[in-house]
């Protein structure tokens, strides 16, 4: 159940969060509103200098009657993007059974219907060695489970600050909660290049190379005790909402 009530619907949910990269959306929005099936899309501004909002109307784009399947969902005071707390922000708006977890820079190709026979005590995730550039590591992240999954391994584990290694921990944890794993079909999806630089962007640990950024994450993923539902993780008040509940604002709880 989502915290501020929208109505719950059926089918698939695609969330997507971005903090300051506005221009992969052009490409990425559109194929997510054309997959069949496709009832809800959850995008998460992370307080990114222009709002995403603004920045889609200025382009006149989706339209009409597909901005209604969006839920703009705007965190303020957040000056370092973190992946884990954006996503499992996103995921808390979630109404359908099956969610699609996909970043703001990757193209969705295949058609998600096709996986759902094969979530029963299963999820689905991008694999970088079958995507249409070699080696592309922005496919890894992208991952196609049941909602109920996801809450019962509390979502990301949201002490990882760095750029890397969330999603791997992530699907640890839902594999020892005896979920198999399987991959996307060669060119299911396709990542949008960009330099190295972009992944560690506006991240609390800046000027770090993502190869060593991962490997400290790793280890700070053995120190720390396993993140778990029982877990601590951020809660968000409602600062405004626009009538038809599409746009939110929410603020981290302080206390």
């Amino acid at each position: 159940m989502n915290p501020f009530d929208i109505q719950e619907s059926t089918g698939i949910s695609i969330v997507c969060a971005v903090k300051n990269r506005m221009g992969p959306l052009r490409y990425t929005i559109p194929s997510y509103l054309n997959q069949p099936g496709v009832s809800q899309i959850v995008l998460v501004d992370w307080d990114s200098d222009q709002p995403v909002r603004q920045s889609l109307q200025q382009w006149d784009f989706p339209e009409r009657e597909d901005q209604r399947r969006i839920t703009h969902i705007r965190a303020v005071n957040q000056p370092y993007w973190n992946s884990a707390k954006a996503y499992n922000l996103a995921m808390s708006f979630v109404t359908n059974p099956f969610v699609f977890k996909v970043d703001a820079d990757v193209v969705v190709v295949d058609d998600l219907r096709k996986r759902m026979p094969v979530l029963k005590s299963t999820f689905v995730t991008g694999n970088f060695k079958r995507g249409v550039v070699p080696n592309d590591y922005g496919l890894f992240g992208s991952v196609f489970l049941r909602k109920e999954d996801f809450d019962r391994v509390g979502g990301y584990d949201e002490r990882f600050v760095a750029y890397g290694f969330e999603d791997n921990n992530f699907f640890r944890r839902l594999q020892r909660r005896g979920l198999k794993r399987k991959f996307t079909e060669p060119n299911a999806l396709y990542h949008l290049p960009h330099s190295n630089a972009k992944r560690t962007e506006h991240q609390q640990v800046a000027f770090v190379q993502p190869r060593h950024s991962i490997r400290f994450s790793r280890r700070l993923s053995r120190q720390n005790e396993a993140w778990s539902a029982a877990s601590k993780g951020t809660r968000y008040e409602l600062e405004s909402v626009d009538h038809d509940r599409k746009f939110c604002v929410v603020a981290e709880k302080t206390k």
